[in-house]
């Protein structure tokens, strides 16, 4: 699942998933990643040059830059979340019905434990 039929890898993915939520420049998609400029920047041209996303200057400050999604980066995005939905569902159903009972149960209390903790109005009284 590391890899998808296009040839994106996961990091390529996670870029791609950023910037379905907002254009970006450099910078932010680096610190973001937590990963170097260089990095992000080797990322991005070949996301550029497979026409997934790409760059503009930014409107206010010509040496800044802007990253976007096109539409055949959405695209690319789109159907490889539908095949990991897919493949996902696949082996789910290939599960035991116990074995999906605990699954549910599993994933309710990890969603409860990465849940942001609510704040309690009376102890910032």
């Amino acid at each position: 699942m590391r890899f998808n039929a296009g040839g994106m890898g996961p990091s390529h993915f996670r870029l791609l998933e950023t910037l379905a939520s907002h254009p970006c420049n450099l910078s932010e998609i680096a610190e973001k990643h937590s990963v170097s400029m260089p990095t992000i920047s080797n990322s991005v041209n070949l996301l550029v040059e497979r026409g997934w996303i790409l760059r503009t200057p930014a409107s206010r400050d010509r040496r800044m830059v802007n990253i976007a999604i096109t539409p055949a980066g959405q695209q690319v995005l789109d159907d490889s979340q539908q095949r990991l939905e897919s493949r996902i569902g696949q082996r789910l159903v290939e599960l035991s019905p116990e074995e999906r009972e605990r699954l549910m149960v599993g994933l309710q209390i990890l969603r409860r434990v990465l849940e942001p903790p609510v704040l309690d109005e009376r102890s910032s009284e």
